[in-house]
């Protein structure tokens, strides 16, 4: 089933730039804000909630949203999704739902 919820973050007027083009100590109004990326990843944890009660489940996200659901699910300041280390491609990693 897929789900806009697992998306990439919302680059806005960057998307489609590399990162020498990018301005990121003064990101533009168009670019999706920490905190609207940490309250998707909730929103994305509360729907395999809902819709997956005690399923094993197999999300295929990106490393930025990645690092939003882990912020969550350890309860985390949306800042902390800032502060993880950036992840490689082809990451696995493993969740148990509370």
């Amino acid at each position: 089933m897929a789900t806009p919820l697992l998306r990439e973050m919302d680059w806005g007027v960057y998307t489609g730039k590399v990162a020498d083009e990018m301005d990121f100590t003064t990101l533009p109004e168009s670019v999706e804000t920490i905190d609207a990326l940490y309250k998707r990843a909730g929103d994305f944890v509360s729907f395999l909630k809902k819709e997956f009660p005690g399923k094993r489940i197999l999300a295929i996200g990106h490393g930025g949203f990645n690092r939003a659901i882990i912020v969550q699910l350890e309860k985390l300041t949306p800042e902390k999704i800032l502060s993880l280390p950036i992840m490689k491609n082809t990451a696995c990693m493993r969740f148990t739902l509370p």
